[in-house]
């Protein structure tokens, strides 16, 4: 977590963060875990998806919607 949270900058936007790295890390993972066939890869892949997601958190408004979860998602499995 503390790698996700040095690329934010406020203290308000890393609270953001949190929240959406709580909502969505397991869904996020089962998502990776079932396209790749591997644990290893999925964990992998989730944590690209939280670095993605942290660089780009300003374009993020509502940290809780089907959007945020979307934007997730994408990157999750995109470069394994």
């Amino acid at each position: 977590m503390l790698i996700y949270l040095s690329l934010i900058d406020t203290p308000n936007e890393k609270s953001k963060f949190e929240r959406v790295y709580y909502a969505y890390r397991h869904t996020m993972k089962s998502v990776a875990f079932n396209i790749l066939k591997d644990d290893k890869l999925a964990e992998d892949a989730l944590q690209e998806a939280f670095i993605r997601i942290a660089k780009n958190f300003t374009k993020i408004n509502q940290e809780i919607c089907p959007l945020t979860q979307g934007f997730g998602a994408q990157g999750t499995v995109q470069n394994h």
